[in-house]
């Protein structure tokens, strides 16, 4: 599975996120995100400029790909920090 941050617009207009989103390899559509936004931190083993790195990365994602709707539009799998289950929020 691929991935990569994208800007999210939340279906209930509160904002935008920007999220990892993860990808079917054979489909190359969208299959999973993670629940929360991302936040960028590096551990006491990493430099600031792994930190920056990581911020490069994700501006780097967010301009270059398209804003996603919320994911009820696709197939609304979420990861959360500890499992994967299938978000109870579709219609």
């Amino acid at each position: 599975m691929t991935w990569n941050y994208r800007i999210v617009k939340y279906r209930d207009n509160t904002g935008y996120g920007l999220h990892e989103v993860f990808y079917d390899n054979e489909t190359e559509r969208p299959r999973a995100i993670k629940q929360k936004p991302s936040s960028f931190c590096v551990s006491k083993d990493e430099t600031p400029e792994d930190l920056i790195k990581s911020l490069e990365l994700a501006l780097m994602d967010a301009k270059h790909q398209t804003v996603l709707d919320d994911p009820e539009d696709w197939i609304s799998w979420y990861i959360d920090p500890n499992l994967i289950q299938k978000s109870t929020d579709e219609k």
